[in-house]
């Protein structure tokens, strides 16, 4: 599937499309001193020599710790809130939920990820399995899926997708929708618990809807919202939740009510802060010197300048580092670099038209339509990205000749989700891209 970025400015990417997967690894965050007295060293025309230490469009991953700097302090408020939120004995009344809320391109999936899941992998509340996930068009399936990705690991129990979604969709005697709290019963061991599970991206409950049955969506996510505050407030504390989501969805929270409750206590939101200017000194210089090639500081100013104060200005901060290290190891200077990309604001705005311009009549009339066909109006008319088949994005459009093939939009779709610019992602769900 193709995905729309999100963004309020130019083309962008929010999150994080890797689809519902059991997070593993060990991965040490690394320490550097003295970082800002190397990145204020003049610059040589010397070549940058190694990996790309920049993720550009990419969100932050469990696997990118080492180097994922500005939100240490962050990072440590939301740990001991977590942890303090999973220190029992429970009763029933409390639930271990924290919900990490900020605007489009504040760094959330980042933030809970490279930073708040690394430091549970290394410091974990009782050493139980994590778990990441993305709601998608069908949450419970989603959350079969990792379940039994845990489950596969464990010596508890096998593991099986379609055991675990039929339990997942079967109520109790009381009608109660507990199938995570007696899954995680089955697959926690006691001696070590809780199961930890981050739901990226929160927000798709509301926005990955079936336009043809939205009854069936509604009911899936009800059905998926009373399953996880069934578990997170579980007396057994087996099971404690993570979740981000964007601010501006705070109010769709309200079609239910019982998650509204929760996720807008004292207890549970943690409302994602802009970042300081030291913050996205750290963000911009420190990866640079880690690699080996620290950046000017005059460029590191003006990227500091130029992102400070804009909403959603991260994800193109990053698109503009990226290119930088590349100019960077090809024998330019920084500086001269992001003169030419005109900047923070301008860099990706112009590389995503510059590839349209450079697209052929008919694939400009493909490329029209799918990225129409990757964004939803809400009934505010605020713009959100969506997933969408491939199939569906070309299908009956008349200004497309009859005889085009999939291949062809997929071919064009490609050349905005290129490593270099990831405009668009990709996504296998159920055999359907």
């Amino acid at each position: 599937m193709a995905e729309a970025p999100s963004s309020n400015r130019s083309m962008s990417i929010e999150g994080s499309v890797k689809g519902s997967a059991l997070v593993s690894g060990d991965h040490n965050v690394v320490n550097i001193t003295n970082v800002f007295q190397a990145a204020a060293a003049v610059e040589t025309p010397a070549k940058a020599t190694g990996a790309n230490p920049y993720l550009g469009l990419l969100p932050f991953t469990e696997d990118d710790a080492d180097r994922f700097f500005g939100r240490e302090a962050l990072v440590e408020e939301y740990y001991a809130r977590f942890r303090d939120l999973n220190a029992g004995p429970f009763d029933g009344s409390r639930h271990r939920l924290l919900a990490i809320l900020g605007p489009s391109g504040s760094g959330k999936s980042s933030l809970a990820r490279a930073g708040l899941f690394a430091k549970l992998r290394h410091e974990p509340l009782g050493g139980g399995p994590l778990g990441i996930m993305t709601p998608g068009a069908k949450p419970l399936e989603a959350l079969a899926i990792v379940l039994a990705r845990i489950a596969a690991e464990s010596a508890n129990a096998p593991g099986q997708k379609d055991v675990y979604l039929e339990a997942l969709n079967t109520p109790d005697k009381d009608g109660a929708y507990d199938g995570l709290r007696r899954i995680a019963a089955d697959i926690v061991d006691p001696a070590r618990k809780p199961l930890v599970l981050l739901i990226d991206q929160f927000e798709e409950i509301y926005t990955s809807r079936n336009a043809e049955k939205p009854e069936s969506s509604d009911t899936n996510r009800k059905r998926f919202v009373e399953t996880v505050l069934q578990a997170a407030s579980d007396p057994d504390g087996k099971v404690s939740i993570i979740l981000t989501m964007r601010s501006d969805f705070l109010g769709a929270t309200q079609a239910d009510g019982a998650l509204n409750k929760v996720i807008t206590s004292q207890e549970a939101l943690a409302m994602v802060p802009a970042m300081s200017r030291d913050d996205l000194r750290k963000a911009i210089a420190m990866p640079a010197a880690a690699a080996g090639r620290p950046l000017d500081e005059n460029t590191v100013s003006r990227l500091i300048n130029e992102t400070d104060g804009y909403d959603g200005a991260l994800p193109l901060l990053q698109f503009v580092l990226v290119r930088t290290w590349q100019g960077m190891v090809e024998g330019r200077t920084a500086a001269e670099v992001v003169e030419e990309l005109g900047g923070v604001g301008g860099a990706l705005g112009a590389e995503a038209e510059k590839l349209y311009l450079d697209l052929e009549p008919g694939e400009r009339i493909i490329t029209e339509r799918a990225f129409m066909g990757m964004v939803r109006l809400d009934g505010d008319a605020r713009p959100t990205r969506r997933r969408a088949p491939i199939s569906r994005l070309v299908a009956d459009d008349e200004t497309i000749d009859d005889d085009i093939e999939l291949a062809e939009a997929r071919k064009v779709l490609e050349k905005f989700a290129d490593p270099l610019r990831r405009l668009l992602t990709f996504r296998d769900e159920g055999g359907v891209e």
